[in-house]
């Protein structure tokens, strides 16, 4: 029974322990660096917001129900547009993005805030230098899109026409 305890329990307990341990350690780090991320990522979110339009003094949320497609929809305090947070898929997977409508519905901007395409080739897509294009148009359609990305491409097309249907959807954009 002795060696029984020794070669079996006694294993099984230390490795029980090691579990608690480095569970309360990662449980103690969460819980540190959860709030710091967050903040950090509010931040961003505040960045982008006046990145993709700058004429917007300070962003209030939309609350309740949002189109579909569309995780967040900013309007502008002092009436210079709103932006819509969108997440279209690309190639690689969904295009976390933000794009920045004027009054009268013309693109202010875009910012691409996560993606997973391809390096070297749907990547170009996802590029301020890219991106910028956009700038005053009217529609997604008016910028042509990037020889070998195609479906990076109509991702991004796609969620600048989600955006511009959820502004007009809620009044925000040109109809």
């Amino acid at each position: 029974m002795n060696e029984t305890v020794r070669d079996f329990v006694l294993p099984t307990l230390v490795l029980a322990v090691i579990c608690l341990v480095v569970s309360a350690a990662l449980s103690g780090t969460y819980g540190i660096t959860n709030p710091i991320i967050e903040e950090n990522n509010r931040i961003a979110e505040q960045q982008a917001l006046t990145e993709v339009l700058p004429a917007g003094d300070s962003f209030v949320a939309a609350e309740g129900s949002l189109p579909d497609g569309v995780s967040a929809f900013y309007t502008a305090e002092n009436g210079a547009g709103c932006v819509v947070r969108v997440s279209p898929s690309g190639y690689g997977g969904p295009i976390s993005m933000m794009v920045g409508l004027n009054t009268d519905g013309a693109i202010s901007g875009i910012k691409v805030l996560e993606n997973s395409e391809t390096q070297g080739i749907g990547s170009k897509v996802m590029d301020e230098s890219y991106t910028s294009q956009y700038a005053g148009k009217s529609g997604a359609d008016e910028v042509d899109a990037i020889g070998g990305a195609t479906i990076s491409s109509t991702g991004l097309k796609t969620g600048i026409r989600t955006a511009m249907e959820a502004a007009a959807a809620l009044g925000k954009g040109a109809n």
